[in-house]
């Protein structure tokens, strides 16, 4: 019996990116221990996702079960960048895009408001000025 002989099939093969790492449980684990965290020390946590040896699947399964909450925020500075509360309060999931819509960074933060869209105290401070010399000017 030859080389030529001997059958040969090709099988199409099942991309990587359908496999999941098994990532996902363990990730929802740690979301869970920083939810816990922030309600008994007050403290946030930022999750890189990106960092994260996720593959396309995972991701999708985490999409899946964090799910989508009732707020969603939409920046637009230096890109644009779209947040939107999971289903689980204080569970935001935040991704940044770069002028031409790239994906620049894709992250999970556990805090009451994501800190992107805090006002710095001396915008507030900036802000109280300006709000009060507009009531000063509209008493004249």
């Amino acid at each position: 019996m030859s080389l030529e002989d001997i059958p040969v099939s090709v099988e199409r093969s099942i991309s990587p990116a359908y496999f999941s790492t098994g990532n996902t449980l363990p990730l929802l684990h740690e979301i869970s221990h920083a939810l816990a965290r922030l309600l008994r020390e007050n403290e946030p946590t930022v999750l890189d996702l990106r960092s994260l040896p996720l593959s396309p699947a995972d991701d999708e399964q985490l999409r899946q079960h964090l799910g989508v909450g009732e707020i969603t925020v939409q920046l637009d500075s230096l890109g644009k960048s779209e947040i939107w509360e999971t289903q689980f309060p204080a569970v935001w999931w935040i991704e940044h895009f770069n002028d031409h819509n790239e994906l620049m960074g894709r992250y999970l933060e556990i805090n009451w408001i994501p800190a992107i869209i805090q006002a710095p105290p001396e915008d507030v401070e900036e802000g109280l000025m300006r709000l009060q010399e507009k009531l000063l000017n509209n008493n004249n």
